[in-house]
């Protein structure tokens, strides 16, 4: 087989991926329940809607350059750890595999199983919560639903997350594992 015709895979980046993906929802989740939370305080308080329309486009604007604020905060945050969280899920080598071996399959389909089912797990662990706790505490409220609903993305994101971060650090022992095991060294 020459060298050309192997397909490989970067373990290392696919599971820094999926670390900085979730890191990326657990901000938007944050920034979303800040906003709804302060919707339903100037709602409650009905400080709103007795403001002419002009003043509540203007406080609409004035929110969305805080939040605006606020996420560049959060981005600036996310860089500034992005490299320790990096160097944490994989190490310091980078880990390439021949995806057309049949053990590099087996243990890729695997993890992706494991993290599949963790993330289905979370979402009805969190569906079952909504129904039978929260929908009765919210009503009819969008604002309070915003809340929960970016509430339960925080906690879903944060868990997977703290899932993937721990697969990956026991991907990279049992894949180089399987690379020094390999008969490879035969051919």
């Amino acid at each position: 087989m020459s060298s050309s015709s192997v397909k490989e895979l970067n373990v290392g980046l696919l599971l820094k991926q999926g670390v900085k993906y979730t890191f990326i929802l657990e901000i938007v989740s944050i920034i979303l329940m800040i906003g709804s939370i302060v919707a339903w305080i100037l709602n409650m308080s009905g400080v709103i809607g007795s403001l002419s329309l002009e003043l509540q486009i203007f406080l609409l604007l004035l929110g969305a350059g805080v939040t605006f604020i606020i996420f560049m905060f959060f981005i600036g945050i996310f860089i500034r750890f992005h490299d320790r969280i990096q160097s944490y899920v994989v190490g310091a080598g980078e880990i390439k595999l021949d995806v057309d071996r049949k053990e590099t399959r087996i243990i890729l389909s695997l993890y992706g199983a494991s993290i599949t089912f963790f993330f289905i797990a979370l979402v009805y662990g969190y569906f079952l919560t909504w129904k039978y706790y929260l929908a009765s505490i919210i009503g009819g409220s969008l604002s309070l639903t915003v809340f929960f609903m970016a509430l339960g993305l925080l906690l879903i994101s944060f868990v997977l997350q703290l899932v993937i971060m721990s697969i990956a650090k026991y991907a990279n022992h049992v894949v180089r594992l399987i690379l020094e095991t390999t008969p490879e060294s035969e051919n």
